[in-house]
């Protein structure tokens, strides 16, 4: 039997902030956590670079909510999350800014990444010559920069031979 989407009880958006606002007493706390771990594991990323492009993603996310005319049954689960986030907010008192980073935060790494938010690095040519190996001799070049800064090293490593 085919259930129609108009019949569909959706949950009360009061009831589910409540569970998620006593599942994580110390949302906020647990998002700072968070914050702090992915910017330990990460030190390349700038930090403001990465909240301001979670925010946007969030707000992208938000904005994107189906045409009524198009998607009609997609109209009752739009309100109910709307609903849900703003007792969320009313309950445990976080910012627009940390319930962006709550439900947006995984979605952001995993689709886009954190390239924006990388310093720019000046790429250089690599050069590793290594004059004796098990093989002979290894030369190997990334050659994306002209070779304009580079010097030779004055006390080269000294390698000794293999003995069998």
């Amino acid at each position: 039997m085919k259930q129609s989407i108009t019949s569909t009880h959706m949950p009360d958006p009061l009831v589910e902030a409540r569970k998620e606002a006593a599942t994580f007493p110390d949302l906020v706390h647990r998002i700072e956590v968070g914050l702090d771990r992915l910017f330990r594991d990460m030190s390349f990323v700038e930090p403001n670079s990465l909240i301001a492009g979670i925010e946007a993603f969030h707000q992208e996310r938000m904005s994107k909510i189906p045409s009524r005319a198009r998607y009609p049954e997609a109209q009752p689960w739009v309100d109910f999350v709307i609903a849900r986030d703003n007792h969320l907010r009313r309950l445990t008192g976080i910012s627009d800014r940390q319930l962006a980073l709550h439900r947006s935060l995984g979605e952001y790494l995993c689709f886009r990444g954190t390239l924006k938010a990388r310093p720019l690095l000046a790429e250089k040519c690599r050069v590793v010559y290594l004059p004796d190996t098990d093989r002979g001799q290894l030369h190997m070049k990334n050659v994306d920069d002209p070779a304009i800064e580079w010097k030779p090293d004055p006390n080269p490593p000294k390698y000794g031979r293999r003995i069998l």
